[in-house]
């Protein structure tokens, strides 16, 4: 495969490799992460978010890369296929993975190093309550002990208010995707902002912590098979809708009544 990357880069040869990507979220994600050293279990979650299209999905799956990249003190153009490998296997599209993922963790006693919930407003969104009852109350009971688990968790959503309430309360901290110029189809940004309640939880303040600058191009052959990855999920999402369709009756409201 590194043969097929390579004869890529001839074709793209300013493309930023992923040891040359100056990016502020990896290095907070590798300080949280337990290791024998550090024994404090920390977490770092943001939510992603932005247009439709606009690179939120491939913004998450280098930053996946660039942490295990970085995590494993890695160096080489070739090691590259090894980190997209990884982020490629803990991407995680319907609830049983996330359960499963969690259950092997607690097994190992150990935390991941990072997960990212994709398209979670189709798979992981507020219409769950209405899908799949008991999925649902499985999530509630997940989300809460999340950061014992993973040390750094995204979430892709084109709005935060489409995701299942249980990941909206675990994750407060957003990150907004968008293009900086029109005339370069790949260069975006990623502001990474923050909300601060004053004490009579009424009153806020927002300000942007660092903004990462990005290519949303991902060399080929790691993109297909995220690409290939993505859509076996949404064919099997949509397959269950039509088998199941999701009641016309049902309200946004409902879900944030339900228990």
């Amino acid at each position: 495969m590194n043969e097929i990357y390579n004869e890529w880069l001839k074709q793209r040869p300013t493309y930023k490799k992923l040891r040359e990507w100056k990016t502020g979220l990896p290095p907070l994600i590798i300080k949280a992460h337990q290791t024998k050293e550090n024994v404090n279990k920390g977490n770092i979650a943001r939510v992603i978010t932005g247009d439709a299209g606009v690179g939120k999905s491939c913004y998450a799956y280098k930053i996946m890369a660039k942490t295990h990249y970085d995590f494993n003190g890695y160096t080489k153009v070739d090691e590259e296929e090894e980190s997209y490998k990884f982020a490629l296997e803990n991407i995680i599209y319907r609830p049983q993975e996330l359960f499963n993922m969690v259950q092997r963790q607690l097994d190992l006693d150990e935390q991941a190093l990072i997960w990212t919930l994709d398209d979670a407003s189709v798979h992981l969104g507020r219409q769950l309550f209405d899908q799949d009852r008991e999925m649902y109350r499985k999530l509630q009971g997940t989300v809460p002990t999340l950061r014992e688990d993973v040390s750094g968790l995204l979430i892709t959503t084109i709005n935060t208010g489409l995701i299942a309430k249980p990941l909206r309360e675990f994750i407060r901290r957003k990150v907004h995707v968008m293009p900086i110029a029109e005339l370069d189809s790949y260069r975006r940004v990623a502001k990474h902002y923050e909300k601060w309640y004053f004490p009579d939880d009424v009153r806020f303040r927002i300000a942007i912590n660092f903004q990462d600058r990005f290519s949303c191009l991902v060399p080929q052959p790691f993109f297909d098979w995220y690409h290939q990855k993505k859509i076996k999920a949404l064919k099997e999402y949509n397959e269950s809708i039509m088998r199941k369709p999701i009641k016309p009756s049902d309200t946004e409201e409902e879900e944030d009544r339900g228990t």
